[in-house]
């Protein structure tokens, strides 16, 4: 049987999904707004951050993380449960 998330675990969950994703966001628009090397004969014409693939490893070591959460949340229930995996259940 699986466990329903209520309350006040439900409201932190969806409160740090709406923070990271926020975050992500203005770090991403921040990195795409950072200036890089000045020639130095035209400082007028900045060159900025262009690095798209950069920001997707990022973005996909973050993800990485999410997953490896995942794993450690699974492999602790596993320990609750006991050493099969499974609950056995007593039938009449």
């Amino acid at each position: 049987m699986e466990e329903k998330i209520v309350g006040i675990r439900l409201i932190m969950i969806m409160l740090g999904m709406l923070l990271t994703g926020t975050g992500n966001t203005i770090l991403m628009k921040i990195q795409n707004l950072t200036e890089g090397a000045h020639e130095p004969t035209d400082r007028k014409n900045p060159q900025y951050w262009q690095h798209p693939f950069l920001q997707c490893a990022i973005m996909f070591f973050g993800e990485l993380l999410c997953l490896g959460a995942y794993g450690i949340k699974l492999l602790s229930e596993k320990k609750k449960v006991g050493t099969k995996g499974y609950i056995e259940i007593e039938t009449s």
